[in-house]
C-alpha cells in the first residue's frame, strides 16, 4: 500500500518530450527558426577510353546484296546470322581527317588509319560541391547574465552572513 502513491506518480509523470511540448505550447517565443549549412561533395572519376574498331575492307559480297535492296534499307541495318544480330553500315566512307570534339572538359578524338577507326575519349576528374541549407526549429535556451549570477552569489553570501550573526547573537544571550 505504501508503494501505491509512488507507482501512481510514476505513471502520471510526463516524459521529457511531453514537457517540452507543453512548454513550447505555452511559450511559442522560445522556438527559433535556424538553418544548418551542409556541404555536399560529389567526385566524378576521370574517364579515359581508347579503342580501335576493326574495319573489314573486303565486304564487296555483302555490299552487292544490300545494294540490290537500296530503296528498302537505310545506311544502318542489321543482319541475323544464326542467333547473333550483326549491325552493318552501308554507304561507308573513309574518315579522311581527325574529328576533334571538345566541350565541358570532355575531349573526343576520332580518326581512321590502316588498323581501323580509332576512338579516344578523355575527361578529367570532376568535383561538384553543393551547399545545402536545411531549415529547422530549435528551442532557444536563455542563460542568466554574468552580472545576474554575481548578484545571486552576493545575496547568498549576505544571507549566510546574516544568519551566522543571528545565530551567534542568540547563543550569547
Amino acid at each position: 500500500m505504501k508503494l501505491l502513491p509512488i507507482i501512481l506518480i510514476l505513471l502520471v509523470s510526463c516524459s521529457p518530450q511531453r514537457r517540452i511540448n507543453r512548454i513550447v505550447k505555452k511559450h511559442p517565443e522560445l522556438l527559433v527558426n535556424d538553418t544548418i549549412k551542409v556541404i555536399d561533395t560529389l567526385v566524378i572519376d576521370a574517364i579515359k577510353f581508347d579503342t580501335i574498331i576493326k574495319v573489314n575492307q573486303n565486304v564487296s559480297g555483302v555490299d552487292s546484296i544490300l545494294n540490290s535492296f537500296k530503296g528498302k534499307i537505310d545506311s544502318l541495318t542489321h543482319l541475323k546470322l544464326g542467333n547473333d544480330i550483326k549491325y552493318y553500315i552501308t554507304q561507308r566512307k573513309t574518315i579522311e581527317d581527325t574529328l576533334h570534339h571538345f566541350q565541358d572538359d570532355l575531349e573526343v578524338l576520332i580518326w581512321q588509319d590502316e588498323n581501323g577507326i580509332n576512338v579516344k575519349v578523355n575527361k578529367p576528374e570532376e568535383e561538384i560541391i553543393r551547399e545545402i541549407q536545411v531549415p529547422y526549429e530549435k528551442i532557444q535556451v536563455t542563460t542568466m547574465a554574468k552580472s545576474m549570477k554575481i548578484g545571486i552569489w552576493i545575496l547568498i553570501i549576505a544571507f549566510v552572513t546574516f544568519f551566522t550573526f543571528a545565530v551567534i547573537k542568540l547563543l550569547k544571550h
